[in-house]
Order: structure tokens, then sequence, then C-alpha cells
């Protein structure tokens, strides 16, 4: 009976949280969605699929866990060192100081 409790708590799909952030990976049947950034909604309990908002096009689909790499946030350190050594970071900075990212007006 151990075993074949053991057996289905590892059957069962890992369980990413909502509103966690995403990368979907190894699709085959909509290659061109892999690498792209997403966002947990929910879990389909019926499918054992999580529900993911691609931000590149704003569909939502159903992908396995195995399809998902959870983003992790950078820490203090890290980004500091990010800001120092990457040339663009400064540039970045400007334009968010500014206002003018480029984004249009509606």
């Amino acid at each position: 009976a151990t075993s074949a409790l053991r057996m289905a708590e590892t059957d069962a799909p890992a369980r990413l949280e909502k509103g966690q952030r995403v990368i979907s990976q190894g699709l085959s049947s909509a290659k061109h969605l892999n690498n792209m950034p997403c966002r947990i909604m929910g879990f389909n309990e019926d499918k054992g699929r999580h529900i993911v908002l691609f931000t590149c096009d704003g569909q939502q689909r159903l992908l396995k866990a195995e399809n998902l790499q959870p983003l992790q946030p950078i820490d203090e350190a890290t980004r500091k060192e990010i800001r120092a050594t990457e040339p663009a970071y400064a540039k970045f900075e400007q334009l968010l100081q500014e206002g003018d990212l480029g984004f249009a007006d509606f």
C-alpha cells in the first residue's frame, strides 16, 4: 500500500502558484511559443495542466508542468552587478527617468 501511495504522489503533476512567472519550453505542437514568458493563471484539474497566459499574444493555453520553467527573482547583489557591468542599463535608467520608453499613447 505504501509503494502505491508513493507512486500516486510522484505521478501527480507539480503545481505552480497562480501569478508565478515562467518560461515555456519543450513545446512540440507550438514550437513558436518555446522560450516565451508566461504567467500561471490557475490549474485545470480535469486535464492536469496549468492555465498559462502568454504575454506575447495575450492568449491562455493549457500546458504540462514539464513544459514550464519557473523564473526566479534575482538577489540584490546580482542586480547591482548587472547595473554596474551592463552598458545598456545606464541608457535604460535614463529612459526611465525621462519617461521616454517609446510606448504609444492610444
